[in-house]
């Protein structure tokens, strides 16, 4: 199953299959903290740190963590978490700060890459039942309680992320063949397919104005680059290039500037760092080193 098999890597710290993905839309307002993911503490930790990379702050202590998506109101954060009793990859909850953790999902397959709709009042995120080898895209309430599915039929479904108006979903889909950037309606009908390459997607996310979406572009185990295109997919141009492989694409709050993650390397020890630059692919630079897991998530601060 190709969610499992993707977290499994990524706990594992093997890059070059990657868990990319939170997959959490970057709703307006001021620039706050940043949650990245980090080995330690007994497996992965979300921690958060300010936009210049400093005052270090672990949210998360036990067990695999990831794919931080942040509400948009900034106060609470949607994440991955096996700290349940069944060990499996559910749909957790909890303030910015790291208490109030509690348990949303009971899928006992997998779960993953959740994103706060702009209401803060339900989450979508992608996974499978214990029953199922399928990945589809569902919806929680905050609350937890029933899920209701969005996608059916052919292909795995992953990476689901809230237009910044709440009316639309984008998402990674391989239902034509290879894993492609799709959009369809927030109740699941009318899927679009926007990109139509020979290479693999991972991560989209919405600008925060909704008229632009973010994309790494690339194959396992080859260079990969962070492209920007307008929601039709139409005027894709490429931010970066040089060889390294570039994933996770966040749009900061203000609109100005994308966080991701810049892999050296190909190993399960490849550097693995946070990284910075604006929105039209200048001034890149490094926001905190170490080896850490895919997917950076920005707060909106009002």
């Amino acid at each position: 199953m190709r969610m499992k098999s993707i977290t499994a890597a990524a706990a594992a710290g093997l890059a070059a299959v990657l868990l990319v993905g939170v997959a959490n839309a970057t709703y307006a307002g001021k620039n706050g903290r940043i949650a990245i993911v980090q080995r330690g503490g007994g497996g992965f930790q979300i921690w958060t740190v300010l936009p210049d990379g400093s005052d270090s702050q672990q949210l998360t202590t036990q067990g695999f963590n990831a794919t931080p998506s942040f509400s948009a109101d900034g106060k609470q954060i949607a994440y991955l978490s096996n700290g349940g009793a069944g060990g499996q990859y559910e749909i957790w909850a909890m303030n910015a700060d790291g208490t109030g953790q509690r348990q949303l999902t009971h899928l006992r397959g997998d779960a993953g890459f959740p994103s706060f709709s702009p209401t803060g009042s339900r989450i979508v995120f992608a996974g499978h039942t214990a029953a199922s080898r399928k990945d589809d895209i569902y919806v929680v309430k905050v609350n937890g309680g029933r899920l209701t599915r969005l996608t059916k039929g052919a292909g795995n479904n992953q990476q689901p992320v809230y237009s910044p108006d709440a009316r639309r979903i984008a998402f990674i889909s391989d239902r034509s063949g290879a894993s492609q950037v799709w959009v369809m309606n927030a109740d699941g009908t009318q899927p679009k397919q926007v990109t139509t390459h020979k290479v693999t997607h991972f991560v989209v996310d919405w600008s925060p104005d909704g008229r632009r979406l973010v994309y790494d572009d690339g194959n396992p185990g080859t260079p990969t680059a962070i492209f920007v295109s307008n929601v039709d997919g139409s005027g894709a141009r490429q931010l970066t290039r040089g060889g390294t492989r570039d994933f996770g694409p966040r749009w900061s709050p203000d609109g100005r500037q994308i966080a991701f993650v810049r892999v050296f390397g190909y190993s399960s020890t490849s550097e693995q760092d946070t990284f910075v630059m604006n929105a039209n692919g200048t001034n890149q630079h490094a926001l905190h080193k170490g080896s850490k897991q895919l997917v950076p998530a920005w707060q909106p601060l009002p």
